[in-house]
C-alpha cells in the first residue's frame, strides 16, 4: 500500500510536470502525453486495489515490479533516453524491489534499468527509433546514471536488508519470550524456549549454564531435538566445580560472546556486550568444554 501510493503520487507528478518540461521539446510528444496518461490510471488502479485486498499474491508483485521497470523504459524511449528528465522512475522501480524482497531483486532490477538505459542509448544512434532522439544520446549521461543506479541499488538494498534483519530479530525474540509463562514453572518455561530457540536456529541440542551470584552453585540444563518424531529431550543437572569451570570459562576482557566453528579451538569470533566484534582479540576453547 505504501508503494502504492507512492507510485500514484509520482506518476500524477510525472503528468504534471509534462506542461513545464514542454512535451513539444520531443518528436513524439502526443505519445508522450498519452503513455504518462496510462501509466497515471494504472498506478491509481493498484493504489484502489491495494486498498480492498486484504492480501497481494507474489504472482501480482513480480508482474508490478515488471511494470515498475517496464513503465520508465518506455517513458524515457520517448524522451531522449539517458537525456530524460523521468530518470527518477528508475528510482522508484529500486526503491520498489528493495522494499518489497531485498537486495538481491534490487540489484536484478538495477541490471534490467542499466539494459534498458543501454538499449535506448544504441535505438537513440541507430535503428528505426532513432527519429525518436530529439538530440545527441549523451554517453556521458549515460556513464553517469548507470553508476546512479548502481550506487543506489546497493545503499537501498543495504538498508532494506538491514531493516528486515531487525524486524526478524525482534519477531524471533518476542516468539521465544512468548513461551515464557509463570503457570509452567522454570522447567516447562524453559522447555518451551529451548524447542522454540532451536527451531529458529535450526539446531539439534542446546545448553544453558547458569551460576547462582550467592551460592556459586552452578547447574546445567540440556535439550536435544530428536531427528525422528521432533520431541524434544529434556534434562538438568548440578554441576562440580571442575565442571562448571569447563562451562564457565572467562572470555578476554571485554569479551562478552563467542563463537567457534568447524572444529577450530581459537575462536571465530569474539563480540563484547553490545554486539561489536573485536577484531584484536581470540578466546581459545578449553580442553574440558570442547570433550565435553
Amino acid at each position: 500500500r505504501i508503494l502504492a501510493a507512492a507510485r500514484a503520487v509520482l506518476a500524477v507528478g510525472s503528468l504534471a510536470s509534462l506542461s513545464y518540461v514542454a512535451p513539444g521539446r520531443f518528436v513524439a510528444g502526443q505519445w508522450l502525453q498519452g503513455l504518462l496518461l496510462l501509466y497515471t490510471a494504472h498506478s491509481i488502479t493498484l493504489l484502489i486495489l491495494s486498498r480492498f485486498q486484504r492480501e497481494i499474491t507474489p504472482k501480482f508483485r513480480y508482474w508490478v515490479q515488471v511494470t515498475d521497470v517496464a513503465a520508465p523504459a518506455a517513458i524515457c524511449l520517448l524522451t531522449n533516453g539517458p537525456n530524460s528528465p523521468f530518470f527518477l522512475l528508475f528510482v522508484f522501480a529500486l526503491l520498489a524491489a528493495a522494499f518489497r524482497w531485498g537486495m538481491r531483486q534490487a540489484l536484478l532490477t538495477m541490471v534490467a534499468s542499466v539494459g534498458a538505459i543501454a538499449g535506448e542509448t544504441i535505438l537513440s544512434v541507430q535503428g528505426r527509433f532513432r527519429w525518436l532522439a530529439s538530440g545527441p544520446p549523451g554517453v556521458d549521461r549515460f556513464v553517469l546514471r548507470t553508476l546512479y543506479l548502481v550506487i543506489f541499488a546497493f545503499l537501498i538494498g543495504y538498508l532494506a536488508e538491514s531493516e528486515k534483519r531487525r524486524r526478524a530479530e525482534a519477531l524471533s525474540i518476542s516468539q521465544v519470550s512468548s513461551k515464557v509463562r509463570v503457570d509452567a514453572g522454570l522447567k516447562g518455561s524453559l522447555q518451551a524456549a529451548f524447542q522454540e530457540t532451536l527451531r529458529l536456529f535450526g539446531g539439534s541440542e542446546m545448553l544453558l549454564v547458569a551460576r547462582e551470584t550467592g551460592t556459586q552453585l552452578a547447574s546445567l540444563w540440556r535439550g536435544e531435538q530428536l531427528e525422528d518424531d521432533g520431541e524434544l529431550v529434556f534434562s538438568w543437572s548440578h554441576l562440580s566445580d571442575q565442571e562448571s569451570e569447563d562451562y564457565l570459562f572467562p572470555l578476554p576482557d571485554p569479551g562478552a560472546g563467542a563463537a567457534w566453528r568447524k572444529g577450530n579451538w581459537m575462536s571465530r569470533t569474539l563480540v563484547d556486550k553490545e554486539g561489536t566484534p573485536i577484531r584484536r582479540l581470540k578466546s581459545a576453547l578449553p580442553g574440558g568444554f570442547a570433550a565435553r
